[in-house]
């Protein structure tokens, strides 16, 4: 118990310390100070350590991480809609980061607050960046629960995840009665890239998938296993860490509402 404690944390800190001296490199780090001992374990670890990217410097693209709107008339609670990445602060802005995967088909997880009935109508849309066309769209109606949802790509290979190609996957909630595409809506959006590792990870092992700077799977690894067992204070703890070292605490007691594998 105490081993994985300390595996889960030092994961946790070596993905939020990079990202905090990105973000504010003339103060201080307040997770190293209230931590005295953190660093120590820090130094001692033998894995390679989930690094975000330097952004915005390196040209990495980023996305809106909490809701944003077009030409809005949206109630003000869509706002709240948050996909499940990691990201910064920038200009009041909540950005999201290119992150990667090591599945042709991965997961994608975001956060929806209650929801009025003009206000359920929603898309999801995956674009090949590089080559500027959708690889995939599907339009749905959302239950109005507050929770987290995730959505699953048809195992189809026209819509499998090249590796090295980036991508950009937006989730939109459009505000009008009727299930049809408005001018106003919310939305939030992020970059994914699959990538190839050499480490044979095993289906649940989150912690491996993280040492090896995989997000997406990691995240979908853990939250599988935190809705499947709501009791496991090891999951609990694991799940509630990892989303406040990229500044989501304020969901991390949301519940899992529905999960959207969409068909062809």
């Amino acid at each position: 118990m105490k081993k994985h404690n300390r595996k889960i944390t030092n994961y946790i800190l070596l993905i939020f310390i990079p990202l905090l001296s990105i973000i504010l490199p003339n103060k201080q780090i307040l997770t190293a100070q209230n931590h005295p001992s953190i660093n120590k374990k820090v130094n001692q670890k033998k894995f390679q350590p989930f690094q975000l990217p330097r952004l915005p410097k390196n040209g990495t693209p980023t996305g809106r991480r909490r809701g944003g709107a077009g030409r809005n008339e949206c109630p003000s609670q869509l706002s709240k809609i948050v996909a499940l990445v990691p990201g910064f602060t920038e200009e009041t802005i909540d950005k999201s980061t290119l992150e990667t995967t090591a599945s042709a088909y991965p997961t994608f997880w975001v956060y929806v607050p209650e929801l009025p009935n003009n206000a359920r109508f929603a898309e999801f849309t995956l674009q090949d960046i590089d080559n500027k066309r959708n690889i995939y769209l599907k339009s749905f109606v959302l239950s109005g629960q507050a929770g987290i949802i995730s959505f699953n790509l048809p195992p189809q290979p026209e819509y499998s995840l090249k590796t090295g190609t980036k991508y950009r996957w937006i989730f939109t909630v459009y505000c009008n009665e009727e299930t049809a595409i408005s001018e106003d809506y919310v939305s939030v959006d992020s970059y994914i890239k699959r990538v190839v590792i050499k480490a044979n990870i095993k289906p649940d092992d989150y912690l491996t998938y993280a040492e090896n700077n995989i997000w997406y799977d990691s995240l979908t690894k853990l939250a599988q296993l935190h809705r499947e067992r709501p009791k496991d204070e090891i999951i609990n703890q694991d799940w509630l860490d990892l989303l406040t070292a990229v500044n989501l605490t304020d969901i991390s007691t949301a519940k899992f509402i529905e999960t959207y594998n969409f068909a062809q």
